[in-house]
C-alpha cells in the first residue's frame, strides 16, 4: 500500500492540508497562513506544523513481489497565542483528519512543483489532542500536539 516515497509522509499530509478545499474549510480561518511540515518558524504565533514520526507501523508486505505496505507516522504539532484557539485549531484538525481525507490525491507544488502525485488513502490511528502547555520562557504560546498514522502510495515519481 505504502512502498517507497520521494517525499517525507509529514510533507505530503502538509500539502494535502494547505492545498485540499476539504481542508481549507474544515480547519477555517485561512488566516492562520500556511501549514509548514519538518521546521516550525520561530517568529509567527499561530502556526501548524506536520512532522514525520516513529508511531507508524509496517502492515506487512505483498505476497507477490514484496512490497513493503506502512503507514506512516505523523504529527500534528499547533501553536497559538491563545490556548482556546489553539485548542479548537487542534480539533478542527482531528475532525478534518478523522472525516475528510479518504483516497486523496495529493499533487507537490510546494516548495516546487516537481510533478509527485500521492494518494493519501486515510489518516487513521488518530490519537487524542495533547496539551503541552505554555511555551516558556520565550513566549507564552500554547502548544498542542496529534499523533496519527497514514497509508500513503506514490502514484507519479517526481520528474528529472
Amino acid at each position: 500500500m505504502s512502498g517507497e516515497l520521494s517525499h517525507s509522509p509529514a510533507e505530503v499530509i502538509a500539502q494535502l492540508m494547505q492545498t485540499w478545499d476539504d481542508a481549507q474549510v474544515a480547519l477555517g480561518d485561512p488566516s492562520v497562513g500556511p501549514i509548514y511540515f519538518s521546521n516550525e518558524p520561530s517568529e509567527l504565533d499561530d502556526v501548524v506544523t506536520i512532522y514525520d514520526s516513529p508511531t507508524g507501523q509496517s502492515d506487512g508486505r505483498a505476497m507477490i513481489d514484496g512490497e513493503l505496505w506502512e503507514h506512516w507516522g505523523i504529527q500534528a504539532r499547533i501553536r497559538a497565542s491563545e490556548h482556546k484557539e489553539g485548542f479548537l485549531r487542534a480539533k478542527r484538525i482531528r475532525k478534518f483528519w478523522s472525516e475528510g481525507v479518504y483516497q486523496a490525491v495529493v499533487t507537490m507544488t510546494d516548495p516546487a512543483p516537481d510533478g509527485s502525485q500521492y494518494v493519501v488513502w486515510a489518516i487513521t490511528k488518530i490519537g487524542q489532542i495533547l496539551a503541552l502547555g505554555k511555551q516558556t520562557p520565550q513566549t507564552k504560546r500554547s502548544i498542542f500536539t496529534i499523533n496519527a498514522t497514514s497509508p500513503i502510495r506514490e502514484l507519479i515519481a517526481p520528474s528529472g
